[in-house]
This record gives C-alpha cells, structure tokens and sequence, in this order.
C-alpha cells in the first residue's frame, strides 16, 4: 500500500493556492476593483495570507475542500451515468441539479463550521436559540425581514 501522509504537510500550500485562485476567479468575474489584474491579484494574496495565518480557518478551508471535491465527482458521475443512460447530458443538467449540489455544499460548509470552530463545546459561543430571543438580535431580524418585504413590493409594484 503507498504511504500519501507526506501530503499532508502541503495542505496549507494548497489551500493557500486554492483561496487565491477563488478569489482571484470572483473578482476578475464580477469586477468590483476594477479591471485591474494587478489589484485584484494582490487582493486575493492578502485575503489567502490571512485565511491561511488563522489556523481555524485553515483548518476549516482543509476539512471543506474534501466535502467540495467529493460533490464535484458525485455531480459528474450522475450526469455522466444520465448520458449514458439517457442519450443526453442536458436531460438531466438541469438548474435544479445544480441547486441541489449547492445546497449539499452548503450543508457541508455548515457541518465543518460548526466542528472546526468548536460551536458545541465552546462556552463562548451562545445557542442560536439564546442568540435570537436576544432583544436587539431579534429586533434587527424583524427589521431585516420586514425591510426586506417592503423593498420587494415596493420595487415589485415599479417594475410593472
């Protein structure tokens, strides 16, 4: 059996690469600096720096990034395995089997947050339950809520 526990001791190196590239990726696609390659390169080093120096965070990104991988090869087997069955990918390539992967990744995300930060066993966090029943929280919910509704008709109501 090959012994691949030495690539442990790169994990940082590519989860620095992995950060840089995503963020490098989001801001040359939504360009919110600009065209700038250079500016939207040196953000992207910062951001990787300082996610890859918080050894939480460092820990977080290494135990999604498998999760992610696993989904990724998951959602190309069953569009692959559709094809074959169906004669066409685009049968099945629907966005509603796009939604459903991002909606696994983001249960995936949750589930390493809440064991690589420690939420259950830390006393410094506060349940989520003590945290909306909080007078402030709860008042800024409701205000997000209802703000949100009334921006939505309101706009809705322009548009036609």
């Amino acid at each position: 059996m090959i012994d691949l526990s030495a690539i442990s001791y790169f994990n940082p190196i590519f989860s620095f690469v992995l950060l840089f590239v995503i963020v490098f990726a989001i801001l040359q696609k939504s360009k919110i600096l600009g065209e700038s390659k250079p500016i939207q390169a040196i953000v992207g080093l910062v951001l990787s720096l300082i996610f890859i120096s918080v050894v939480e965070v460092r820990g977080y990104v290494e135990a999604v990034t498998p999760w992610f991988a696993v989904l990724v090869v998951a959602l190309f087997f069953v569009v692959f395995l559709a094809a074959l069955g169906l004669g066409k990918a685009d049968d099945i390539a629907k966005p509603w089997l796009i939604w459903v992967f991002i909606g696994l990744l983001a249960i995936a995300f949750i589930y390493q947050g809440y064991n690589s930060f420690d939420v259950a066993s830390n006393g410094d966090y506060i349940s989520i339950k003590h945290w909306i029943q909080d007078e402030q929280i709860s008042g800024a919910l409701w205000l997000v809520v209802f703000g949100g509704i009334a921006t939505f008709v309101v706009t809705r109501k322009l548009e036609k």
